[in-house]
């Protein structure tokens, strides 16, 4: 059962599709949501709301393993969270239930129909949201046109939905797992929405660090996660319930000879036994590669510069939605015009996500560079007419000029007065064309994390 407004939700994890037995219809997703990202964020918000709209359950369904493990076992895939983590995840978006079921060689052979035939008799769906490119089925023969068919027949609706975008890209899981492989965690936060972890068991080492001054704990990491690319990170470590700063080491340890690859964290000024202990990692910044030193005097002069540097940053707080050039927007399905669902920490970062989102829209900006600079100063009578006119102003420069813009620096922004310098140029490749903006549904939410709106084009 949902819990009252304002209570968490107690989600059920049902591991036995037979059993579910559920007291109401639901509004279902279906997905792996490895990461459980912004992306997969945004859908399970839609279908949460959805449900407490039409007082039904939320659902989701997942699969353990990840189906490429059963149908390419020599194409080994790394895990961004394990199912633990990712039922703790997914049970903090407010879900009634969520289904896990178990990939098997017999489920990689179910038809598309019998699979969905299945989850109609035991979830009683009245709507499936799903993404554009969801498919599913022996040999992937099951897509979202042809789900569309079997809702028709069965009597349910079904939502595709549009990928989130950061930076101008869809949000992916696998786009995440090479992010992190390379080290590239500040990116890879901004997709996840918080930072990137890594959960392992404390073993015994081989005490070079101790002996050195920087004690560590060295993790034993499934063999089936994603780690960061060696170097050395700032980190915060978590144990039960305590969080420490520390520096962790991700490789071989070259100045002592090339050694097993593994991850290790001195805590900041912390003493105590952690042998056999589980701790989670979570990786903040990126300080340096790995590399050999010519000295063992020389590694700990280097060792005491990197954890000065960690304090630094970790004293900082940083929020992982806070790193420069964040654009957070998708495409969401409208009858018979475009139309973005855009997000924003502030109301600056707002209508900047809003006008990338549009230029996104418009054309293929990849081999822009911004030369040319124009300023904005408008007025409206409220918020979200001062949002109209602001992408409004912005088509009009676009027609007058033939030019997109790619970058908003908004100087001023009051509820009905507007000041910025966009940049931009002439060399882009056309993608839709845009008449006008409408008032059609906008409205500018406040939520927990920033503010959101939905945008409609007249094309």
């Amino acid at each position: 059962m949902a819990a009252q407004e304002g209570f968490p939700v107690a989600m059920r994890v049902i591991t036995d599709l037979g059993e579910a037995e559920l007291e109401r219809d639901s509004i279902l997703t279906v997905g792996i949501f490895d990461g459980v990202h912004l992306g997969h964020r945004y859908l399970i918000d839609s279908v949460v709301k959805r449900a407490r709209e039409k007082a039904l359950l939320a659902g989701a369904v997942t699969f353990d393993p990840h189906p490429h493990e059963i149908l390419f076992p020599h194409e080994p895939i790394l895990y961004l969270n394990n199912l633990e983590e990712r039922i703790r995840l997914l049970e903090a978006l407010g879900l009634d239930f969520l289904v896990v079921i178990s990939f098997t060689p017999q489920v990689a052979c179910a038809t598309a129909e019998a699979f969905i035939r299945s989850l109609y008799d035991h979830l009683r769906p009245r709507e499936i949201w799903v993404g554009r490119g969801f498919v599913f089925g022996y040999r992937r023969e099951g897509d979202v046109s042809q789900l569309k068919v079997w809702g028709s027949q069965l009597g349910f609706e079904v939502h595709p939905v549009e990928p989130l975008r950061v930076r101008g890209e869809p949000v992916s899981s696998s786009k995440i797992r090479a992010l992190i492989s390379e080290g590239r965690i500040e990116e890879a936060a901004q997709s996840l929405g918080r930072y990137p972890t890594v959960t392992g068991r404390v073993i015994v080492g081989a005490g070079r660090g101790k002996g050195l001054g920087f004690p560590t704990a060295n993790l034993e990491v499934p063999e089936k996660r994603v780690v960061p690319a060696d170097g050395v990170y700032a980190v915060r470590v978590q144990g039960g319930a305590e969080n420490h700063p520390a520096v962790a080491n991700v490789g071989t340890r070259p100045t002592f000879g090339q050694g097993k690859r593994l991850v290790e964290a001195h805590i900041l000024d912390f003493e105590g036994d952690l042998y056999g202990e589980e701790l989670r990692l979570e990786f903040i910044e990126r300080l340096r590669p790995e590399r050999r030193f010519a000295s063992v005097e020389e590694l700990v002069s280097q060792m005491h510069l990197d954890v000065s540097q960690a304090r630094k940053i970790l004293e900082q707080g940083r929020n992982p939605m806070a790193g420069p050039g964040v654009r957070r927007y998708e495409e969401v399905e409208h009858t018979a015009d475009a139309a973005l669902r855009v997000y924003g920490r502030d109301l600056p970062e707002l209508f900047a996500n809003a006008a990338y989102g549009m230029f996104d829209l418009l054309a293929d900006m990849e081999e822009l560079h911004p030369i040319i600079e124009r300023e904005v100063s408008l007025e409206a009578s409220d918020l979200e007419a001062l949002l109209v006119d602001w992408l409004g102003e912005l088509l009009y420069l676009r027609e007058a000029h033939g030019e997109v813009y790619r970058e908003f620096e908004i100087s001023t922004l009051l509820p009905t007065e507007l000041r910025a310098v966009v940049k931009g140029g002439k060399r882009f490749v056309p993608r839709m064309d845009i008449k006008a903006v409408t008032y059609h549904d906008l409205k500018i939410e406040k939520m927990e994390e920033g503010y959101v709106v939905t945008i409609v084009f007249d094309v």
